[in-house]
């Protein structure tokens, strides 16, 4: 949260890709602010962003963040065609 206010995007976008397995998506505080100051120039850190959120949510069973994962979802598909290289990460938006 601290590199994305900043703002330093660059390296908040760095660590996102370092770290994306170890994102607690229960930490929606955090990683919200987070998707959103870093989609316009980095989609990819911004999509993991989104999806650990939605996978917590589902994971969890956390039928109230239900609505904000569907969402998130459209988001992650609204930022795909921004992605040239999903590196080792799958889309998860049918072409």
């Amino acid at each position: 949260m601290f590199l994305a206010s900043w703002p330093a995007l660059d390296r908040a976008a760095k660590l996102v890709l370092a770290r994306a397995e170890e994102l607690n998506g229960d930490h929606y505080e955090v990683l919200s602010p987070v998707a959103d100051a870093l989609a316009s120039k980095h989609p990819l850190a911004a999509t993991l962003a989104l999806r650990a959120m939605i996978e917590f949510s589902l994971d969890h069973a956390r039928s109230s963040r239900y609505k904000h994962a569907a969402r998130h979802l459209q988001e992650c598909a609204n930022l795909a065609p921004s992605i040239a290289d999903f590196r080792k990460w799958e889309s998860v938006v049918a072409p």
